[in-house]
């Protein structure tokens, strides 16, 4: 994130718009403001859920990003993209299906 931050403000900053304009100030306020709320949310819930079970969290951000493109930029809802939420949705359920049955301990 960090990288692609780094190269939106060079490239700001070869076109002639600087770094320091108005665009480049709230572009670096708001990359330090969304770094550090998903450091601090990542490492709360880790604490709270622990690192195992919070694995599948991370298949939860294209569904995420389907969504907040849809909604917010107005992208097309197309039967491939149908097709893939199904698909990550499905990923969900298979990696946090919990088997009944227990393997034996082996050190007690």
């Amino acid at each position: 994130m960090l990288f692609g931050a780094n190269a939106v403000a060079l490239k700001i900053s070869l076109t002639g718009g600087g770094v320091f304009t108005n665009a480049g100030i709230s572009f670096g306020i708001a990359e330090l403001v969304t770094t550090v709320f998903g450091f601090v949310a990542w490492n709360t819930m880790i604490q709270i859920f622990g690192a195992t079970a919070l694995r599948s969290f991370v298949f939860i951000m294209p569904i995420s990003g389907v969504f907040l493109g849809v909604t917010l930029l107005g992208e097309p809802i197309t039967p491939n993209l149908i097709y893939a939420i199904f698909l990550v949705v499905v990923g969900l359920i298979v990696v946090n299906k919990v088997s009944r049955k227990r393997l034996p301990r082996m050190y007690t």
